[in-house]
Order: C-alpha cells, then structure tokens, then sequence
C-alpha cells in the first residue's frame, strides 16, 4: 500500500509556490546533448544550471505538474525570487480574506 503523508493544501501550494522539477527535462538542442554526454548523461540542477542552458531552446520540462516557477522561468539563478513571490501571494490571499469578511459584515446590514 502507498501512504501519503502530504495534504491536498500542503500539495497545491507546493505546486503553486514554484515546485521546479530539476531531474524531469530532456535535450532538445545539440548543444544539450552534448553538455549531457560530458555529464555521464545524469539530469541534474547542476547540468542545467552550470551550462546555462535555456527551456524552449536547448530543453523542455518533461513534468505533469506545473508551477509559475516554471512557467515564468524562476529556476536556477532566478530562483531566489521565489520567497518574495510566495510571500506577496500570501498577503493579497490575507487582504482579501480581511476585505471579504468586512465587506460582508457591512453588506448583511443593508438585506
């Protein structure tokens, strides 16, 4: 039997907060293939990162599950902007969480 120890919400905010697959890709470029080859053909975030190589021209992700991270191209030397991003998500969710509970406090009066 699988056991899972991960929530739903645990899961969705590890996908939404920029989940980056750094094993799940393969070469599309020869220059790729040949950065692979000289790294005994291991997937790594090194091979990728170190040789500077770009999604859509020398590799594509490979993943089922997406991530702003990836879609936006948060990976490697980028990838420190995630916290920020992550944290500003979270403030507008608490502003809004706030202003709907007001609102409808208020609103309510007038029904």
């Amino acid at each position: 039997a699988v056991v899972s120890t991960q929530s739903t919400g645990k899961i969705f905010m590890t996908i939404f907060a920029g989940f980056i697959p750094y094993t799940e890709w393969e070469c599309v470029s020869g220059r790729c293939w040949e950065v692979l080859e000289q790294a005994n053909n291991t997937i790594s975030k090194g091979v990728m990162c170190d040789n500077k190589l770009i999604p859509g021209k020398d590799f594509n992700w490979t993943t089922e599950r997406t991530s702003f991270a990836i879609d936006w191209g948060f990976y490697c030397d980028q990838e420190v902007k995630l916290p920020v991003i992550t944290s500003f998500f979270f403030v507008g969710a608490c502003l809004g969480l706030l202003c709907s509970t007001v609102g409808d406090k208020f609103v309510n009066v007038f029904y």
